[in-house]
């Protein structure tokens, strides 16, 4: 599990459904549903940004 990577001995855990309901709404967004207008690209390389990011970081404290 990718939320493993994070650091769970210091307590540095995202629960499953919060991941995949972050991703899951990600993909809708693209659709645009409901007409609404996402800023979709800034979401998910912000998405990518802070993940690797917080992986970076959990590595440098080992």
């Amino acid at each position: 599990m990718v939320a493993d990577l994070a650091g769970p001995e210091r307590g540095l855990t995202i629960e499953k459904p919060y991941v995949i309901f972050m991703l899951a709404w990600l993909v809708i967004g693209f659709f645009q549903p409901m007409g609404m207008n996402i800023a979709n690209m800034a979401h998910l390389f912000g998405l990518i940004i802070g993940c690797a990011l917080g992986l970076w970081d959990a590595k440098r404290h080992v």
